[in-house]
């Protein structure tokens, strides 16, 4: 019986989280007002501001939408190798040309992970 190397847990800085949730309001109010979900204009607001804090998040929603997709059953194949900080910034780049082409109202209207889902699918196809 072979034993398996266990898995090292790593500890990471909680402070960007933190601020993160401070600005978007999740630590009280609400910056998305009644709704808490994110919509795609508020997803290319927070993964086109240029802050650490705001490149993680960005990072690490895109990885949640991605897990959440697959495991929905969602049809996405990034290459071997696909960088979590690469597929957030495909993810950002879709979403930037088409919020210039739909409209940052339009955008508004539209589900943040889902918009995601639908650029992982066209950018990372099976």
């Amino acid at each position: 019986m072979s034993r398996k190397t266990p898995i090292p847990i790593r500890r990471f800085d909680i402070r960007p989280a933190l601020a993160v949730a401070s600005v978007l309001g999740l630590a009280g109010t609400s910056a998305f007002g009644e709704n808490q979900n994110m919509s795609a204009s508020n997803v290319v607001t927070a993964c086109g501001t240029p802050d650490e804090a705001w490149i993680s998040f960005c990072n690490g929603y895109a990885q949640a939408v991605f897990d959440t997709a697959i495991l929905s059953g969602a049809s996405i194949c990034p290459p071997a190798g696909t960088t979590r900080a690469t597929m957030a910034d495909t993810v950002f780049r879709s979403l930037y040309t088409l919020q210039e082409q739909a409209g940052v109202e339009q955008m508004a209207e539209w589900p943040g992970a889902g918009t995601v889902t639908v650029a992982l699918e066209r950018h990372y196809p099976c």
